[in-house]
């Protein structure tokens, strides 16, 4: 009788801590995507099944390899999103659609194009590239996503919002400025790019 209790507790305690274990794991993931998770959650309706698909996400992060950019490529990028940036005054709509381009190019370039759609050796388990990106920037990603959702017929204050994501994910893609952002060049730069899109 003394063993059926002890085998009982050791059982319990096996449960909990499998239990104590998955339920870690589970917040781990949730605080890595943020906003992901919920959308993960929802697209796979099962939390072992996006809990899943979320893990083969970071697998495959962890194969890509981020190419840095260099300073003149750097410097190509921010001068292009100056000229987009720029004609949103005139065209909103078409400035939209060329920051989404120079998102995408910049993904391109960064690296995140190895991470095109394909399938695992099952077929199953579809990850695209804004899923590799996500795991990096959940909540850019999450945004960029709405703002891809803005069509060309949307009002100026939406096209406003969708250009905002687009910008955010940008910079992060584009990463930190080699040089110190916090002189008055900077400042007077990060003024001037806040005036043209409320404009």
């Amino acid at each position: 009788m003394t063993w059926l209790v002890v085998a009982l507790a050791v059982i319990a305690l096996v449960a909990i801590g499998a239990y104590m274990m998955e339920k870690r794991r589970s917040t781990a993931l949730k605080q890595r995507f943020g906003p992901e998770y919920d959308r993960a959650l929802d697209e796979h309706g099962d939390r072992r099944a996006a809990e899943a698909h979320l893990r083969h996400r970071l697998k495959r992060r962890d194969e890509v390899e981020l190419a840095e950019l260099s300073p003149a490529d750097r410097e190509r990028h921010e001068t292009r999103w100056r000229v987009v940036q720029a004609g949103f005054v005139d065209d909103p709509a078409g400035s939209v659609v060329e920051a989404e381009a120079l998102v995408e190019q910049l993904m391109n370039e960064r690296g995140y194009a190895s991470s095109a759609p394909d399938a695992d050796q099952d077929g199953d388990d579809v990850v695209d590239r804004y899923e590799v990106v996500a795991v990096d920037h959940p909540q850019l990603v999450q945004n960029h996503r709405a703002a891809r959702g803005v069509a060309g017929i949307a009002p100026v204050d939406d096209l406003r919002q969708a250009f905002l994501h687009h910008r955010a994910l940008f910079r992060a893609l584009l990463g930190p400025a080699e040089a110190d952002a916090s002189g008055p060049d900077a400042d007077r730069d990060r003024g001037r790019e806040a005036a043209v899109v409320r404009s």
